[in-house]
């Protein structure tokens, strides 16, 4: 079997993604940015692309598959906290288990890519978890090597000190935030082309890379200085 790399978009449908359109905004997004993909052989070869979602709780919203099997729209509804435990939970525990299926496939997986989109601080929940543990158990389960690497992608009221935490810590490849002035649909228009050149990047070096230009109107907050596995 061929080398395979698992994506995973974590992406935040909390309240606050009512304001301005934000969640019909990412659903063109996640459709346009999937379409994109399913074009490319290489990509439908070597990638497999998953979606989740997290507010009050967490749940996927698009299982684990080649680009090119799309299926229906995009419909996520926004409502409820921004519960970021539960999404990292979720996320560690599908990357884990879609990694775990290739290798006894007989598959080569590579280190999988979490690309979180959120537009607000996390919430303290009733589980009492805090968001740090989870992103600290993210390696859980995975090899050293195949440990996942996390992008984070702020906008609206995003804490930019949670960003850079993300970006420093031993899963973090980058982080990155939106320019206040910038509306919530060219925003996550700008997600779509960093998920899109970070797929791209990745498969052809075949290991995690971070986007090298951030569109207009974006920054770079922070980044991991050491080399990747």
């Amino acid at each position: 079997m061929a080398d395979l790399v698992h994506f995973c978009l974590l992406a935040d449908r909390s309240a606050s993604m009512l304001t301005d359109d934000a969640i019909g905004s990412l659903n063109l997004t996640l459709d346009r940015v999937l379409n994109v993909l399913a074009t490319d052989p290489l990509i439908n070869y070597h990638a497999r692309v998953g979606v989740i979602s997290f507010s009050t709780g967490a749940r996927v919203e698009r299982p684990f598959a080649t680009p090119k099997a799309h299926g229906a729209p995009h419909t996520l509804t926004a409502g409820g906290w921004t519960d970021l435990t539960a999404g990292l939970d979720l996320a560690r525990a599908e990357l884990a288990r879609e990694v775990d299926e290739c290798i006894r496939s007989g598959g080569r997986p590579k280190a999988p890519v979490l690309f979180v989109l959120t537009d607000g601080r996390p919430t303290p929940m009733p589980h009492g978890r805090p968001w740090q543990q989870a992103l600290a158990d993210l390696p859980a389960g995975f090899r050293p090597e195949l440990r996942p690497h996390v992008l984070a992608f702020g906008m609206g009221d995003a804490d930019r000190d949670v960003l850079r935490e993300i970006a420093k810590s031993p899963v973090g490849l980058g982080s990155y935030i939106v320019d206040r002035g910038i509306d919530a649909s060219a925003a996550i228009a700008s997600f779509g082309e960093m998920f899109l050149q970070t797929v791209f990047l990745t498969i052809t070096a075949a290991a995690a890379t971070r986007p090298p230009n951030p569109p207009p109107g974006i920054e770079e907050l922070a980044w991991r200085d050491e080399d990747l596995p």
